[in-house]
């Protein structure tokens, strides 16, 4: 046997122990990787193994320096930002040309259902405090779950606001009369602001309220 032919079977020996490597390890490893940095993995096996890690912020903490490198959202009152040196989630990485903040934070939803850690609805990211509404069909199966009903304009699948029997609502709330019977907003599970407390258009949020009625037969009244 020559020398050629021994470097190639050391060559496929070797691309057979590469490829060997269970993708278990590299999970493990990804995971400890993340919690070594206090971090929170977000993991997903499907063929291939995605993956992403949250750190945790306070306010004062994720300040320009980490904000300006890492796409970053607002969760119980801490900061958790995606740690661009550990995704492959390419639009989460600030320095890919195509980095996308709606579609990354989009994916890390769904790694984070996989991976069975909750993120706040709607996500809302810091510093900007912009508001992104990426789960309509999941919004809707909570608001019905608390009795309540979607009431939605038509225009599209993600314009929508979430009423709820009162006393169900979290926080303090704008709330009306829906046949009869006393609903309030329930914030967290609606897109559409209008009828917000803090953003609250009075105008705006009767004609909604109005076009919906109509639509549906139903009656509103008595709405502040």
């Amino acid at each position: 046997m020559n020398f050629k032919s021994i470097l190639g079977f050391a060559a496929v020996a070797l691309f057979g122990m590469t490829n060997a490597i269970p993708v278990s390890s590299h999970f493990d490893f990804i995971k400890e990787k993340c919690e070594a940095m206090n971090g929170i993995p977000l993991l997903e096996e499907n063929g291939t193994l995605t993956y992403a890690c949250l750190i945790k912020y306070s306010d004062n903490e994720a300040n320009s320096s980490v904000s300006d490198k890492n796409f970053c959202i607002k969760h119980d009152g801490s900061v958790l930002c995606i740690s661009r040196e550990n995704t492959n989630v390419m639009f989460c990485d600030k320095e890919y040309r195509f980095a996308n903040e709606r579609d990354c934070l989009g994916k890390i939803l769904e790694l984070s259902v996989a991976s069975g850690f909750k993120l706040n609805r709607p996500i809302i990211t810091f510093p900007e405090n912009k508001r992104y509404v990426l789960t309509p069909r999941e919004d809707g199966t909570d608001c019905k779950a608390k009795g309540g009903i979607v009431v939605r304009d038509g225009s599209s699948i993600y314009n929508y606001i979430c009423f709820v029997p009162e006393g169900k609502e979290e926080g303090e709330t704008h709330c009306g009369n829906i046949n009869g019977k006393r609903y309030c907003v329930e914030e967290n599970l609606s897109s559409n602001t209008i009828c917000n407390k803090k953003e609250y258009q009075a105008q705006k949020c009767l004609e909604y309220l109005v076009e919906y009625a109509v639509a549906n037969n139903a009656r509103v009244s008595n709405f502040q």
